[in-house]
């Protein structure tokens, strides 16, 4: 079973209303437009709307089901890291704060990151002022901070 956030969980759905009221229905118009100029076999553009109405139904088929395969997990508390925590921790006397989230939410360009990273499994149960050991090809020390 996986996990996501109530954050991460309320994207999918959003995104999942928009693929489904909104884009299909356009995807839906441009088909039968698309149809109506005539020989499908040298119509680009028939052959550009299938391809997006197919990556859109895809999409759709992921979404659905990252949301029936997926545990959304409520954050207890600040005094331990858990999915949802915000984590600021020091590494070579550099901080940096993490959000810890599900395998499908993270983002490490927004310092998003998943549980199941080394840096998330590391850090999961562990308080302030523990110091833990990213355990990679080369492991490193974390000491974590703050727990929000």
């Amino acid at each position: 079973m996986k996990y996501l956030t109530i954050e991460g969980q309320k994207r999918i759905k959003e995104e999942l209303a928009y693929l489904t009221k909104i884009k299909r229905v356009e995807l839906s118009k441009q088909l039968k437009f698309a149809t109506s100029l005539g020989d499908l076999r040298e119509n680009s553009e028939y052959d550009a709307v299938c391809d997006d109405f197919i990556q859109t139904e895809n999409r759709i088929y992921e979404l659905e089901k990252q949301l029936t395969n997926s545990k959304i997990y409520e954050k207890k508390n600040n005094n331990t890291v858990e999915i949802g925590s915000k984590v600021t921790i020091e590494i070579d006397n550099d901080m940096e704060t993490y959000e810890i989230v599900g395998q499908n939410e993270s983002d490490i360009q927004n310092n998003k990151i998943s549980y199941e990273s080394p840096l998330g499994k590391a850090l999961l149960n562990k308080k302030i002022n523990d110091i833990v050991t990213v355990d990679i090809i080369n492991p490193y020390n974390v000491k974590i901070i703050e727990i929000n």
